[in-house]
């Protein structure tokens, strides 16, 4: 079984809140992964799809001249775009380095010892909920969308960065488990990923 076909998604555009639970499998195996969707999903009926989250990008006027009757290249689209400096500092959002720091896991490029402190005594030394604090990134914050076509597929992105950090995490910690969050426009200041132990 592929990594891919061991990821079941729910896109944030569908009105439900993702949640990635990794779960390490036997000797030589890839980890299981699941997605806990929740009760109104569940009592929705609707099903989590199967594989990498879709990112839509016909949607985006800056890719029509790339698209134009072939299916779309993004080797030469980020040849002719993105630099290196460019490439090497978003990778780094997509597949993030984390650091251990009493007991929990943070993402390094948001980690401050001060910050977290302050956090463990607001928050009665409940790592966990430190964790969620700590680890949150708004798409916002990081991307500037200037349409409505943009926004839209920054919520499609935010599903497909919540697979790369819970595949990250699972390779950097594969014994232990996380809980990858994906949370919409609507429930916090735009598409929102975050992760706590679980």
């Amino acid at each position: 079984m592929t990594m891919a076909a061991s990821i079941s998604a729910m896109p944030p555009r569908c009105g439900v809140d993702s949640r990635w639970i990794a779960t390490p499998a036997g000797p030589g195996d890839l980890p299981r992964v699941g997605c806990l969707l929740n009760r109104t999903a569940r009592a929705q009926g609707r099903r989590a799809r199967r594989g990498c989250a879709t990112v839509d990008l016909g949607k985006l006027p800056q890719l029509e001249g790339w698209m134009a009757g072939v299916d779309f290249d993004p080797r030469t689209f980020i040849l002719s775009t993105v630099t290196v400096a460019e490439a090497a500092a978003t990778s780094l959002l997509f597949w993030p380095e984390f650091i251990e720091y009493r007991g929990c896991v943070f993402l390094k490029f948001v980690f401050d010892e001060g910050a977290v402190e302050n956090w463990f005594n607001e928050l009665n030394g409940d790592g966990k909920a430190v964790e969620s604090v700590a680890n949150h990134v708004h798409l916002w914050d990081v991307f500037a969308a200037k349409t409505d076509a943009e926004n839209g597929v920054l919520a499609q992105l935010a599903s497909r960065l919540s697979e790369m950090w819970n595949a990250a995490l699972r390779l950097a910690f594969p014994d232990r488990q996380f809980v990858v969050t994906v949370s919409s426009e609507a429930d916090d200041y735009g598409p929102t990923v975050s992760f706590r132990s679980a």
